[in-house]
């Protein structure tokens, strides 16, 4: 997805303190969906300005991120994650039979104090 920062976001960015959470969304091949975020208290997408989802985002245990790779147009091209995700929905029967494997991810920053900043991919 194309790197598009609403302003009021971009000029939360450029400040030296910030409340920015991440967010992911997991789709399974066989349309499941599971939504995380870094933040310590659960996200409503729908409160969010532009996501136009109605998905709770569930907070959960951080991870890290490598280097983000993009592509000639901004589009995220290469990324890494690495950490522990603690979560009820996630458990060692669907590790093993390979749900999660191929799984698409999306992921995005938010200010988390204030959601109509809209989100950045």
């Amino acid at each position: 997805m194309p790197k598009v920062i609403p302003i009021a976001l971009e000029n939360h960015l450029a400040q030296p303190l910030t409340t920015i959470a991440t967010c992911w969304k997991v789709e399974w091949l066989d349309g499941n969906i599971f939504t995380y975020t870094d933040h310590d208290v659960n996200i409503y997408g729908g409160d969010i300005v532009g996501l136009a989802d109605n998905l709770v985002y569930e907070a959960s245990a951080g991870y890290n991120a490598s280097d983000v790779a993009n592509n000639s147009n901004l589009d995220v091209d290469n990324l890494e994650l690495q950490g522990l995700l603690i979560s009820d929905s996630i458990n060692e029967e669907d590790l093993v039979t390979g749900k999660w494997d191929g799984a698409s991810i999306k992921i995005f920053q938010v200010n988390w104090a204030d959601l109509s900043q809209g989100f950045m991919w």
